[in-house]
């Protein structure tokens, strides 16, 4: 995922910013998980709107998505979905 290439992107940030005169960037927030194979991932923290095409060729939209986004270029990571 590249969060540039993305029209709907929007970093979180740490704390509120309100883009003024005395705030006009966003610290992300980020996370650091480690998996029990020694794997590892870190990153920041955005969300972004997810689409997935349905059985019956429709399409189901899923807004506000939120989810980290490692940046270690030697590793693709992994995609974890939940109910």
């Amino acid at each position: 995922f590249n969060p540039s290439k993305s029209l709907t992107y929007s970093p979180s940030c740490r704390e509120p910013c309100y883009f003024d005169d005395y705030c006009n960037k966003c610290k992300p927030a980020t996370y650091s998980v480690s998996y029990a194979d020694k794997s590892f991932s870190s990153g920041t923290v955005g969300s972004d709107m997810v689409i997935f095409e349905t059985g019956d060729e429709g399409i189901t939209l899923l807004t506000n998505i939120e989810f980290g986004c490692a940046h270690d270029p030697c590793y693709n990571g992994v995609l974890g979905l939940g109910t």
